[in-house]
């Protein structure tokens, strides 16, 4: 990862609109590290339903935009869990795993990848996978 100049540096929390939840996505100064690598960049180009927008055209959602409300979705689920569970023992960090977990989840797949598993990996006759 390159490091950015001092101008450009986050906010420790960068916050997104999200419409679905009616709420800001915050997310950790790392989790805004890691949302900058063109790894998790390339996510905006990959569609998390595939090609069921060629039948419900309004059905368009990346796997970008997933991957923002899982992250978001999972920090919250443990941070309430933290609070409810004092016992459990939750830490700051455990609170960073799972966010990233949350935005890192789908960084293996490629276009139509569940497709691809399905049809085009036992033509070549690859079984496990």
């Amino acid at each position: 990862m390159r490091a950015r100049p001092p101008s450009c540096q986050p906010p420790r929390r960068h916050p997104a609109r999200d419409c679905l939840y009616d709420d800001y996505i915050k997310l950790s100064a790392t989790a805004v590290a890691v949302l900058d690598t063109e790894h998790v960049q390339r996510l905006r180009n990959l569609k998390q339903l595939s090609c069921t927008y060629l039948v419900y055209p309004t059905a368009e959602h990346s796997r970008f935009a997933h991957s923002l409300g899982v992250s978001h979705l999972a920090h919250k689920a443990l941070d309430l869990l933290r609070e409810r569970q004092p016992e459990l023992d939750i830490t700051p960090q455990d609170l960073r795993q799972v966010e990233l977990a949350g935005l890192c989840h789908d960084l293996g797949h490629g276009p139509f990848s569940h497709l691809f598993e399905a049809r085009l990996l036992p033509r070549l006759g690859v079984e496990h996978w």
